[in-house]
């Protein structure tokens, strides 16, 4: 019993000693290097680049617009003594094109149908088509002094009579609601609230071409007025129109004749329109004690392909600074500790006051 209990005593001891060389022992690096993650990088810094490129499309001004409300690739309606299917929609008109609405224009194909009954339209309660239709493209045109901003398009069929035993079947395709107005082209652009009080200017190009004099308004305000033919460009500040958080209107008019406007963009720009890249790499368990046991160090190379503004260039890892750098053309590198890195994923960002174009991000641990 006394070397049973004398061998246990050793064993414990030896147990206690070896608990303690893991803990104190150096870890030997597998490796010189061990990479954990390679990004493709992008510019960091304040950019005389757009913050938003708004595409406004092609159109011509002086004419009648058209506005879609609303589009129904199919429907199939049908009415019998046993049920029937309708379809009823909410149209709402956004309140700009209120003061120079015309009308509602609804289109639609009728590609299949026994024509027992009626094919009705109606639009806020009203009808505004009602017959026996056939198999080919309607249009139905509602007056602008029916058009609110918040609009009930209900469609449906009526019975087939005496045809207890059918229902009447219309299948529409390619319904489309448009609203007619104009001649005044109107574009809604919206800004959030950072985007009003950083707002530095807007540009807006198009090729034109006609036989009026084209003008342009920002919320009612004139920023432009052109008769020329070709590449065109109106810019426009925060003080010469009334810019808020929402919706903007731009209105293209033509009092004279027609224009066309071809390949419209609108750009904004905003005062500190700072660059900055994020990215995310992940340190496992093994990686990350090396680091905390001063093994390896992290190490980040980047890449600058050209240096556009002289600045100091500004890499955090998970809100932690590796202070300010200042990189040349070629491979960079900073080096990074446990302070600044966590186990799992770890968040990094690069930023500046000036300008890189930065291609390649490699993070590691080295020796």
């Amino acid at each position: 019993m006394e070397d049973f209990v004398y061998l246990l005593a050793i064993a414990i001891v030896l147990l206690v000693a070896i608990g303690i060389f893991a803990t104190y022992a150096p870890v030997t690096p597998p490796a010189d290097y061990i990479p954990v993650a390679e990004f493709s990088g992008g510019y960091v810094g304040i950019s005389n680049q757009a913050s938003r490129t708004i595409s406004l499309g092609s159109f011509s001004v002086g004419e009648v617009q058209k506005y879609n409300l609303r589009t129904v690739p199919q429907m199939e309606i049908s009415s019998g003594w046993f049920g029937s299917q309708r379809k009823k929609y909410q149209i709402s008109v956004p309140e700009w094109f209120i003061s120079t609405k015309r009308g509602i224009r609804i289109s639609f194909d009728v590609t299949e149908t026994n024509r027992y009954g009626n094919l009705v339209v109606k639009w806020n309660g009203k009808e505004y088509f009602s017959k026996r239709a056939e198999e080919k493209r309607y249009s139905v045109f509602i007056n602008g002094s029916a058009v609110k901003s918040s609009n009930s398009l209900e469609i449906y069929c009526d019975g087939p009579g005496m045809l207890f035993w059918a229902s009447t079947v219309y299948v529409l395709k390619n319904l489309n609601v448009n609203l007619e107005y104009g001649p005044d082209r109107l574009v809604a652009f919206q800004l959030i609230p950072e985007e009003v009080s950083m707002f530095d200017r807007g540009e807006i190009t198009f090729y034109g071409s006609g036989t009026g004099s084209m003008e342009i308004k920002v919320n009612g305000m004139k920023i432009f007025n052109v008769s020329s033919h070709g590449l065109s460009k109106a810019e426009f500040g925060y003080g010469d129109a009334p810019l808020k958080a929402g919706n903007n209107i731009l209105t293209f008019s033509d009092r004279t004749g027609t224009y066309s406007v071809q390949d419209a963009e609108l750009r904004i720009f905003l005062f500190n329109n700072k660059t900055v890249l994020l990215r995310q790499f992940n340190l496992t368990p093994q990686n990350f004690d090396l680091l905390q046991k001063n093994v390896m160090k992290g190490r980040i190379d980047y890449k600058v392909d050209s240096v556009i503004r002289n600045a100091p260039l500004m890499i955090s890892i998970n809100d932690n600074s590796l202070g300010p750098l200042f990189p040349v053309e070629g491979w960079n590198s900073a080096d990074f500790g446990s302070a600044q890195a966590q186990e799992g994923e770890n968040d990094i960002r690069f930023s500046s006051v000036g300008g890189y174009q930065i291609s390649e991000i490699k993070i590691g641990l080295a020796a």
